[in-house]
């Protein structure tokens, strides 16, 4: 993974590099506006630090059909766990606060951002991905703190599009709200009837890898009806990066969901057919809930 500070921003982008803005000298405005901020030298020291061990995903799930799909997660969400420390649930729960209830925290919401970049810069998989996008909210506005982190990824990895991918044009429940009870097609199906892919994204998506972020991954279901819908959209390889991941209790498998779409996918007209579920194993790094209390200490330094 590369670093830069304070240089010409195109470089930055051109080479899908970590870009620090050194708050003590001059820069231009585009790497004032991307950049990370160290205010002072030692705090760019501890940024650099942070990012260069920042290495691990805490969840991962990886499954080849019908198109290639790689599902990470930056950091566990239960914030309840007898196995949890007490600077990793004080990280678990000013994230929510930022991206469930809009809280103005600039020193945590730089150290998320930091935490995303640097786990996406070390990753060699990500310099493949062509498109990048938000899994829609629950109403028509998007999630601006979502559109914010994956603006600034976007222009650290060269992405040429900022239009959203996915819209949501009707209103509907929120996830936390949908009971265990319901089938597995019930849980997309609301998805289905109110997401369409944007039509400035018609005949655009053939052959690329896109990569969408959401806040939070549970059972999965809004990532799947995204997924349905770019494979619909013929899309090459697809990777969804959530900032936490909800373990509920036994889990042991990440459920593929598999639709047949007929229909225009660019508009709410279309329709989906539910297939079958097919379960994935995954996997959970503990190393990456050891980074959260890293980050605890970047953003005491970023204030």
């Amino acid at each position: 993974m590369m670093i830069m500070m304070m240089i010409n921003f195109i470089n930055a982008a051109h080479t899908k590099s970590f870009l620090i803005a050194a708050g003590w000298v001059f820069g231009e405005d585009k790497v004032v506006k991307y950049g990370i901020p160290a205010p002072t030298p030692r705090k760019m020291g501890a940024i650099i630090d942070i990012v260069v061990n920042q290495r691990a995903w805490y969840y991962s799930c990886i499954f080849d059909y019908p198109v290639p799909t790689r599902v990470v997660s930056l950091c566990s969400a239960n914030t309840y766990s007898p196995s949890i420390n007490a600077d990793e649930k004080e990280m678990a729960e000013a994230f929510e606060a930022i991206l469930k209830n809009g809280a103005n925290a600039p020193a945590i919401k730089q150290a998320l951002i930091c935490h995303l970049m640097a786990a996406i810069a070390h990753d060699p998989e990500f310099r493949e991905v062509q498109d990048w996008a938000v899994a829609p909210s629950s109403s028509t506005q998007p999630n601006q703190i979502m559109v914010e982190l994956k603006e600034d990824v976007r222009y650290m990895m060269y992405g040429r599009k900022r239009e959203p991918i996915f819209l949501r044009h009707t209103n509907t429940r929120k996830s936390r709200f949908d009971g265990e009870q319901r089938s597995l097609p019930d849980y997309c199906q609301k998805h289905f009837g109110t997401i369409c892919v944007n039509e400035a994204y018609r005949d655009k998506l053939k052959g690329r890898v896109v990569c969408v972020f959401d806040d939070y991954l549970t059972r999965g279901n809004t990532f799947e009806t995204l997924r349905n819908l770019l494979v619909a959209c013929e899309a090459k390889k697809i990777i969804f990066v959530s900032i936490g991941k909800f373990i509920r209790r036994g889990e042991n498998s990440y459920v593929q969901k598999n639709f047949t779409i007929n229909g225009d996918v660019h508009t709410p007209h279309y329709m989906a057919t539910f297939l079958s579920p097919v379960y994935h194993a995954f996997v959970l790094d503990p190393a990456a809930q050891r980074s959260l209390c890293n980050l605890r200490e970047l953003a005491c330094y970023l204030q």
